[in-house]
């Protein structure tokens, strides 16, 4: 799954209000230092690389800082592994303004059930 395919799946269940949202896509690599206005918000990350979606999230105040925490943790024993990898993308779904938390929640479970990500979250089954 590429990132055009998962933002046209955004696109397609939450059109009216995807202006709600901001993307980043940043390289895992590279997220640590990056400091792109906006990708230390609340939202909804996602871990992939060209082949499929590794684990999807969310964080209610830092979706980057949450999502860095599963690699030092190393989720699901796999997770620390993509550290170096090149291939591996972290992109951010954040919201523009607080007063949109609602949908942080929303967009997890819509993305947890529709990319169908190799690292489930225990929270949703």
């Amino acid at each position: 799954m590429n990132l055009d395919t998962i933002k046209n799946l955004f696109r397609s269940e939450f059109g009216g209000i995807a202006d709600k949202f901001q993307i980043h896509d940043l390289r895992l690599i590279d997220a640590p230092f990056d400091k792109t206005p906006g990708a230390a918000s609340p939202g909804v990350y996602v871990f992939m690389n060209d082949q499929n979606v590794i684990k999807v999230g969310r964080h209610l105040q830092n979706s980057r800082k949450r999502a860095l925490e599963h690699i030092a943790a190393n989720t699901g024993s796999k997770m620390a592994s993509l550290q170096n990898d090149e291939a591996v993308r972290l992109v951010l779904f954040n919201i523009n303004n607080l007063k949109d938390l609602h949908w942080v929640f929303a967009l997890e479970v819509y993305f947890e059930q529709n990319l169908q990500p190799a690292i489930r979250s225990a929270r949703l089954g």
